[in-house]
């Protein structure tokens, strides 16, 4: 019982969107290294990013040991997991891989589990993006699939459910052929107000990367600027230094040409904290964030049933 609630503990907070480095305390303590896996690759600490494997544990025989139930449902989470990891570093081959591995192995989650909400966005989400890779019809489908998946939550009043609805929509709209890019940067615009509402950081921060993406892909490099710029400061918030090398590489080596003179991404170093975006708060105290998200290390407060979502103008800036 002790390990089941530790477990459950790591995995909630981990999907709160609370800050990594306190997360990746707890779960040294309450249940030894095997908990630590996804969150020391978000936070940069792997060699490699997409393979769970280093001091915490070994990612081959984590999954070649037998075991009983118990096991499978441990196997089908670092599934889960590394699927999210993967989407987070645009790793497609390896998220697909995955999102089939922890699909045919679902009756071991199936039901009102609190990450179910979670695993169908990325599951949606990485059937766009192979979508948008191959043009292969059945990803469509099965991005199509989880989306309605996920409306079902919504539907039943899982509050906490909507803004990630909503980044589907949006992605919905983006995959459209002869999508107007206003219409699409509203439904990302919304997606990104309501999960700042119900303080998910690292959902504010992936919505904004996907609208940034987007735009990038479109040829609107000022637009793509400015969402992926917000991303950065909100992984810098939840602790995601490792993601945010990669966005540095990825995206602003490409961007920073592009722009007017004058301008930056302001993505210093290499993730070790300097030129923290999260220090230049407006009229805040040190480590307020700049888009008005939790002090860092703080337990946010959740809003109230009936709350109206923030304008647009508080959400994006």
């Amino acid at each position: 019982h002790a390990s089941l609630a530790a477990g459950t503990y790591v995995m909630m907070y981990f999907f709160c969107g609370l800050p990594l480095s306190g997360l990746l305390q707890d779960a040294e303590m309450f249940t030894g290294q095997q908990q630590r896996y996804h969150q020391m690759n978000l936070m940069g600490k792997c060699m490699n990013p997409v393979k769970l494997s280093g001091s915490a544990m070994d990612e081959d025989e984590y999954l070649n040991e037998p075991g009983s139930h118990g096991r499978k449902v441990k196997v089908q989470t670092y599934w889960m997991m590394l699927l999210m990891v993967a989407c987070y570093y645009d790793d497609i081959e390896v998220a697909a891989r995955c999102a089939e591995n922890s699909w045919q192995m679902r009756t071991n989650i199936d039901g009102p589990n609190f990450y179910m909400p979670a695993y169908l966005m990325f599951m949606s989400l990485v059937s766009s993006d192979a979508w948008f890779a191959t043009k292969q019809r059945k990803f469509k489908k099965q991005a199509r699939k989880h989306h309605k998946e996920l409306e079902k939550w919504v539907n039943k009043g899982a509050m906490n459910t909507q803004h990630k609805f909503y980044l589907l929509l949006a992605e919905e709209e983006a995959a459209k052929e002869g999508s107007k890019l206003e219409l699409v940067k509203v439904r990302y615009d919304e997606a990104i107000s309501m999960a700042r509402q119900s303080r998910f950081v690292q959902d504010v921060a992936l919505a904004n990367e996907r609208a940034g993406k987007y735009f990038m892909k479109r040829g609107d490099v000022e637009k793509a600027f400015q969402y992926l710029r917000r991303a950065t400061v909100l992984y810098s918030e939840w602790g995601a230094r490792g993601k945010l090398n990669h966005m540095k590489k990825k995206y602003f080596a490409h961007l920073e040409p592009m722009l007017p003179s004058g301008s930056s991404s302001g993505v210093g170093g290499d993730g070790d904290g300097k030129n923290n975006p999260t220090d230049r708060s407006e009229g805040g105290s040190k480590g307020s964030s700049v888009y008005g998200m939790a002090l860092r290390g703080s337990r946010p407060t959740l809003p109230s049933a009936g709350r109206p979502a923030p304008s647009l103008e508080e959400s994006v800036l």
